[in-house]
């Protein structure tokens, strides 16, 4: 007969512990548990976990610091427009009798473009005309009237009310003559107005209107250009502004993508003192005379190289890729160190691109030092690297 196994009871196990342990029976022995505290080792810090984690040399890509002009030229892109662009209209209203030009006709000064049909604006003329006579007879009888009036109210041959009346007269047939030649100059220049010539030589854009078409007063019938003289327009950043000299005259080159073989010269003409909203960029215009021998015209696509002219001059340059920044957002590089192959993190002052791309540095750095230029996540300082041209 099996002998039953015989259990220690709950209160007894309690009994067992002691005043720092419990006592857990379990099937293959006793384990015991203190509340003593055990000594642990100190936290590592954050470069101590990435040294740790990174044992093994980290790859990375160097660059060398160079020496490079910060005022060397710079590349902007352009749109062309003409120096002067008018949107013609008729200051009268009628039908159109005429239209002596096409788009891409060039006109001089003073050409005749369009013509109003002018028989409404002659009957008129004519009508004022009678009216105009009619008054000056009235004003002629008016006049005598009163030379005959005046000196027998002198004599106090008539009363006060006739000679008041005389001079009314007379002023009123004056005041009738003034108002007709009013209308008739009014006339007269909406007859001229019928002719709509052109403002300034240069080239038809964009005709509106067909002959015989009613057109009104105000609305927009002719595009001319004048492209005599051509304007680049192109958007700066407010860094480049500051490294160019704004000055009227202020000589730059572009090159057209439809004649990349040849460069023209160009001089600043005009440059805007608020950024645009939107991109925050300044507008600058450079003025191109139009040369004889190829057609460059509005809407054609420039790259205007201007060379800077204020800014630090020969100056040392980084790759923009190894600028990184510290816990309180302060510019830093990792600088090589050959003889130990580590790294080192050093502050720098920055400054603006430079033809290559390259980032100024206006200190922290010296020519020739080597700096981390690809491969700086991660890294922290007195860490082990292996240049990738070395690890290859």
């Amino acid at each position: 007969m099996k002998t039953p196994k015989k259990t220690v009871p709950r209160w007894v196990r309690y009994a067992l512990l002691g005043a720092t342990g419990l006592a857990l029976l379990g099937a293959g022995g006793v384990y015991v548990t203190t509340n003593q505290t055990t000594p642990t080792a100190p936290m590592q810090s954050r470069d101590e976990r990435l040294q740790a984690m990174f044992a093994a040399p980290r790859p990375v890509r160097l660059a060398t610091v160079v020496r490079e002009d910060a005022r060397a030229t710079r590349t902007f892109p352009g749109c062309v427009r003409a120096s002067r662009e008018a949107e013609l209209a008729f200051r009268v209203g009628g039908p159109l009798a005429s239209v002596a030009v096409q788009p891409g006709a060039v006109v001089t000064q003073g050409q005749v473009l369009l013509e109003i049909d002018p028989r409404d604006f002659t009957d008129t003329i004519r009508t004022l005309n009678a009216r105009r006579d009619g008054a000056l007879t009235g004003g002629e009888i008016a006049r005598l009237m009163f030379d005959r009036v005046a000196p027998l109210f002198t004599q106090q041959v008539v009363s006060l009310t006739e000679y008041d009346k005389a001079r009314s007269s007379l002023a009123a047939a004056q005041a009738n003559v003034a108002d007709i030649e009013a209308q008739l100059q009014v006339a007269r220049h909406q007859l001229v107005d019928t002719v709509l010539r052109a403002p300034f030589a240069g080239v038809v854009t964009r005709v509106d209107v067909d002959a015989q078409e009613m057109v009104k007063a105000g609305t927009v019938v002719l595009h001319l250009h004048d492209i005599s003289l051509l304007e680049l327009d192109v958007d700066v950043a407010e860094r480049e502004m500051l490294v160019h000299r704004l000055a009227t005259n202020e000589l730059a080159a572009a090159v057209f993508s439809s004649i990349p073989d040849r460069v023209f010269p160009v001089q600043l003409v005009e440059w805007s003192t608020a950024s645009d909203a939107q991109t925050r960029t300044y507008r600058v215009t450079f003025a191109l005379h139009a040369p004889d021998d190829v057609a460059i015209l509005p809407g054609m696509s420039a790259e205007v190289a201007w060379h800077g002219s204020h800014g630090t001059g020969i100056t040392l340059a980084i790759p923009p890729s190894a600028v990184t920044a510290d816990s309180s957002g302060t510019p830093c590089v990792w600088v090589y160190d050959a003889a130990t192959a580590t790294v080192h993190r050093r502050v720098v002052q920055l400054g603006v691109l430079t033809k290559t791309a390259h980032t100024v540095v206006l200190s922290g750095l010296q020519d020739g030092e080597r700096i981390v230029a690809a491969g700086t996540d991660a890294l922290v300082e007195d860490m082990r690297v292996t240049p990738l041209d070395t690890a290859e």
